[in-house]
C-alpha cells in the first residue's frame, strides 16, 4: 500500500481588549457593553498558515500462515519544521508469530 496527504490549512483571527470596566456591569454583560471600558487596546488581526505534504508505505508479508512481517514509513514535510529540518521520517516495523500453527501446539487443547 502507497500512499500520499497534501493540506494546507489558513487561519484568521481578530480580537480586541477592554478594560477597567465599571463596578455595576457583571462580566456576562461587559462583554456586550465593550464601549463602557475606561482602556480600549489596539484590535489585534492575526493570519498565519501551514502546509503539510507526507507520503507513506506499507509492506505486509505472510509466510506459511504462521510468520507475519510488516513495514511502515511515512515521511512528512511541514512548513511547522524548521528550516534546515522541514523533513520527518518515521519508519517501523513488526513481526508475529502464530504459535497456534505450529505441529506442536496440535496437542494442546
Amino acid at each position: 500500500m502507497v500512499g500520499q496527504e497534501w493540506s494546507d490549512k489558513q487561519y484568521y483571527s481578530s480580537s480586541i481588549e477592554a478594560r477597567q470596566f465599571p463596578d455595576y456591569l457583571s462580566p456576562e454583560k461587559a462583554f456586550g457593553s465593550m464601549s463602557l471600558a475606561e482602556t480600549m487596546q489596539k484590535p489585534n488581526t492575526l493570519q498565519s498558515s501551514y502546509q503539510l505534504a507526507s507520503f507513506f508505505g506499507r509492506a505486509s508479508y505472510d509466510y506459511m500462515g504462521k510468520y507475519l512481517f510488516n513495514a511502515t514509513f511515512r515521511a512528512d514535510g511541514s512548513s511547522n519544521f524548521a528550516k534546515e529540518h522541514r523533513w520527518g521520517y518515521f519508519p517501523s516495523a513488526g513481526a508475529a508469530w502464530r504459535i497456534s500453527q505450529e505441529d506442536f501446539m496440535q496437542s494442546v487443547p
